[in-house]
């Protein structure tokens, strides 16, 4: 019962009064378009990710939908441990999360998705919007169709130059 199930996560991390930051996990794992697994498959995957985080023995609740146009899997877990009521934070989980997606992909004979170890949380924010949406950020164009280009310029007129050739400007705000 989905409701009974945010309940008691709600209620186990309502017990844990010192954790300031946030207490669930959320991921989203994407298959490319066309590529469908089992529920047995997809449930073993969630587990490893689970195990992965370091996070197994976590209450979760998943979702499995194709809303979009490929098949992709909610998770969100409880970073409050059920019984000691603990929580736990991983850190540098983007590279673990990387290696497991690529494990993933030649078991399950999966396409093999570039998984940057990103540690620059804009680009990692970017990529998950990507992921969900199917909508291309700002930040993904530029690498696409300028980032070479615009790194080249020694002084901020050949820069503003650069960028008024892809259409972009910078423009000083406040301070």
């Amino acid at each position: 019962d989905l409701t009974a199930g945010l309940l008691e996560i709600q209620n186990t991390q309502e017990m844990n009064k010192r954790a300031k930051s946030d207490k669930t996990c959320h991921l989203v794992l994407s298959f490319p378009e066309g590529e469908r697994l089992s529920l047995s498959d997809l449930n073993a995957i969630e587990e490893r990710f689970c195990e992965t985080l370091g996070l197994d023995g976590h209450q979760r609740i998943s979702v499995v939908h194709d809303d979009t146009n490929n098949l992709h899997m909610h998770i969100a877990i409880n970073k409050i441990h059920p019984k000691n009521l603990t929580i736990h934070n991983s850190y540098y989980d983007y590279i673990k999360v990387a290696k497991l997606c690529e494990q993933i992909e030649q078991e399950y004979g999966l396409t093999t998705v570039n998984h940057e170890t990103v540690s620059d949380k804009a680009s990692r924010v970017a990529q998950e919007i990507e992921a969900r949406t199917g909508v291309e950020s700002l930040l993904g164009w530029i690498k696409r169709e300028c980032l070479d280009e615009l790194k080249q310029p020694d002084n901020w007129q050949d820069l503003h130059q650069a960028l008024a050739r892809h259409g972009l400007e910078i423009k000083e705000r406040g301070n």
